[in-house]
């Protein structure tokens, strides 16, 4: 079997061709030999095993298989499936816990000392990692300064005082130990919303308290996931924008940020516009969060100018009833 068999499954091994129709056992130690018979299925019924067969119809079958069956395997052992009685015995030896389907499953299969041989497949396989951690060590290569201290404060360390290099270094060494979390904290979709989030949290605009994240009387969620997903939902882009504008320092904190009680009639009234702008100025705001820090500060600004002008627009009827 000289060909690759990456991605085919046990039964497109099993057709193959008419040449290659041929199936290679290996040992996961070396120069193991054991002798294996037919297994039981949970309902007690042999694998493979055809039984009750009438004695004409087993005779002229020929060869069929019985749960008494034996075969001794050894290591490189070859069944050709063209050969008759091969491939009647595959049909049970294949369902026996000592083969397993590729190298990985033998070793995290207990009772596996057998693996079908699967030419290219454990290459690939290593050629794959090779190249997914070497995208992950680009992206940290390719990083600024602010990103990388960004994505290890994502990661949970506070490495604010510490050198570059150490935080290069940290990133470098996650990438080998923990891959899926460095390729999480650089592929995430909801990058921009994590980030405002761990800085609300460092302001304490956002809290936690009895294992609830809070932000002022609204209820976010009781874990970052759960938070993320309030964020990153069209009908919370306002707490959204308030949230963000405490964090960076752009609007003074309300004792209670949206509660009713701390509104005057008028402030009421340009709430109302808020809700009308959010329809018309942002219509999806799972996209404009998840894109780049530059972008959002656009939406927020075309935001506050529908705002500011439906405001003007207000004061000016109210002049007009007071008579101004």
């Amino acid at each position: 079997m000289n060909t690759s068999t990456v991605g085919l499954t046990l039964e497109q091994l099993e057709n193959g061709t008419p040449s290659t129709k041929e199936i290679v056992l290996k040992a996961l130690y070396k120069d193991e030999k054991m002798t294996i018979s037919p297994a039981k299925d949970i309902d007690g019924r042999y694998h493979g095993i055809i039984e009750n067969i009438p004695e004409t119809k087993r005779l002229e079958l020929g060869y069929v298989p019985t749960k008494e069956s034996r075969k001794k395997i050894y290591d490189g052992i070859n069944i050709n499936l063209n050969d008759v009685t091969w491939s009647r015995d595959w049909l049970w030896m294949k369902h026996c816990k000592e083969i397993a389907e590729d190298f990985g499953m033998a070793q995290s299969t207990p009772g596996a000392f057998f693996y079908i041989e699967r030419p290219g497949a454990e290459s690939a396989k290593k050629i794959t990692r090779i190249e997914a951690l070497a995208k992950l060590r680009n992206y940290i290569i390719n990083d600024s300064p602010e990103g990388l201290y960004t994505r290890v404060a994502m990661l949970g360390m506070d490495m604010k005082d510490q050198p570059i290099t150490d935080v290069k270094e940290f990133l470098f060494d996650a990438v080998d130990q923990t891959p899926e979390k460095v390729k999480q904290v650089y592929e995430t979709k909801t990058f921009v919303l994590e980030v405002l989030l761990m800085k609300a949290l460092e302001k304490k605009v956002i809290v936690k308290g009895k294992g609830i994240y809070t932000f002022g009387e609204i209820i976010l969620g009781v874990d970052k996931k759960a938070v993320i997903a309030f964020l990153v939902s069209p009908k919370h882009a306002q707490t959204v924008r308030t949230i963000e504008s405490l964090t960076n320092g752009t609007r003074k904190e309300d004792t209670s940020p949206l509660a009713d009680e701390v509104m005057n009639s008028e402030d009421k009234q340009y709430a109302d516009i808020d809700k009308a702008a959010d329809v018309n100025a942002l219509k999806d705001n799972t996209e404009e969060f998840s894109g780049t820090p530059e972008a959002n500060k656009d939406v927020v600004a075309d935001y506050d100018d529908i705002k500011q002008q439906a405001l003007s627009d207000i004061k000016d009827i109210a002049n007009k009833r007071r008579g101004n």
